[in-house]
């Protein structure tokens, strides 16, 4: 497994603590060039998620996933987009998924 810290992949060993100022971990198999997934750590309190670069931004806890189909639990859309656009870079992978995923989504 991998943390990411300031934009830097680093390697995290099963013994080692996770530090407070990480956000994401990023996993894939020993010796494999593609990521199998991300765990996003989120902000929270009481019942509520709070976006970590405005925390003016909240919503409960459990308004914030969906499931998918076959029963994988995911963050909702939008809130994806908001981390994406809020990045101090935005890559043309994240335009893409805003042009492909708005449309889709309700006022």
């Amino acid at each position: 497994m991998f943390k990411a810290y300031k934009g830097k992949l680093i390697p995290w060993n099963q013994e080692e603590q996770l530090d407070s100022h990480f956000d994401n971990i990023w996993a894939k198999k020993k010796g494999e060039t593609s990521w199998a997934f991300q765990v996003m750590i989120l902000d929270t309190e009481d019942k509520h998620w709070i976006y970590k670069r405005n925390g003016a931004i909240r919503k409960l806890l459990e308004d914030i996933g969906l499931e998918s189909l076959s029963g994988v639990p995911y963050l909702r859309p939008e809130i994806q987009l908001l981390y994406k656009g809020g990045s101090s870079v935005i890559r043309e992978k994240d335009v893409n998924d805003l042009n492909n995923v708005l449309p889709k989504l309700s006022d």
